[in-house]
C-alpha cells in the first residue's frame, strides 16, 4: 500500500534532510526549496520560479518526481547505469 506522507518523509531523508521536514511544509515552501536544491545538486536545468510554480500547480506530482529522481541517482551511484534525458524547450 502506498502512502503519500510516507513517500514525502522518505524523499526528504534520502536527500539528507530530517524526515520530518515535509510536516512543516506550509504553503509548499519546503517543497520549493527541496526541489530547487535537488535540481541544483544534480545539474538539472530550471529556475526557482519554475520550481515554485510547478509545486503550486501539482504538489503530488512534484513530490513523486523528486522521489523518482533521487531513486535514479542512488541507483546510478551504486553502479547500475541509468541514463535520463530532459527535453528542453527552444
Amino acid at each position: 500500500m502506498w502512502c503519500f506522507p510516507c513517500m514525502q518523509c522518505q524523499t526528504a531523508k534520502d536527500y539528507g534532510w530530517c524526515c520530518c521536514m515535509p510536516v512543516l511544509d506550509i504553503c509548499g515552501i519546503i517543497s520549493c526549496v527541496l526541489r530547487s536544491n535537488i535540481r541544483e545538486r544534480h545539474g538539472i536545468p530550471g529556475s526557482g520560479w519554475d520550481d515554485c510554480l510547478k509545486t503550486m500547480c501539482c504538489y503530488p506530482c512534484v513530490w513523486c518526481q523528486m522521489n523518482r529522481e533521487l531513486k535514479i541517482r542512488a541507483r546510478t551511484q551504486s553502479g547500475t547505469a541509468v541514463v535520463t534525458t530532459q527535453v528542453g524547450r527552444a
